[in-house]
């Protein structure tokens, strides 16, 4: 969960990917995440955030906090069951202002 991730976020990584898959993440992870990325926000290229348990909430707040990540190409949100009624009118188009380069949006099973 965050704990494991609060803890990278002093490293000031510049990692190229970074995969938080299966880590149990919650709506509650959402700023922690997004604060973790503000860090490598020059370098990211791809950010896997699938099979996590982020739910609506969780989403749309990433989607509203994400810093700008100009060489993102990839995102993974799939398995991330985000997809329902308190998920409508989210930013998704807030993607395109902090991800241009973004290529592949992987959406399955939300």
């Amino acid at each position: 969960g965050s704990i494991g991730i609060e803890a990278l976020r002093p490293a000031g990584l510049k990692l190229q990917m970074l995969s938080l898959r299966r880590n149990w993440l919650t709506s509650e992870d959402a700023n922690v995440i997004t604060s973790l990325v503000q860090s490598m926000s020059e370098t990211i290229v791809k950010l896997d955030l699938a099979m996590n348990k982020m739910e609506a909430l969780g989403v749309r707040q990433l989607l509203e906090d994400l810093p700008s990540l100009p060489k993102l190409r990839c995102l993974d949100l799939s398995q991330s069951l985000f997809a329902t009624e308190a998920f409508a009118g989210a930013r998704f188009a807030r993607l395109a202002e902090v991800a241009p380069m973004l290529e592949e949006l992987n959406l399955t099973s939300c």
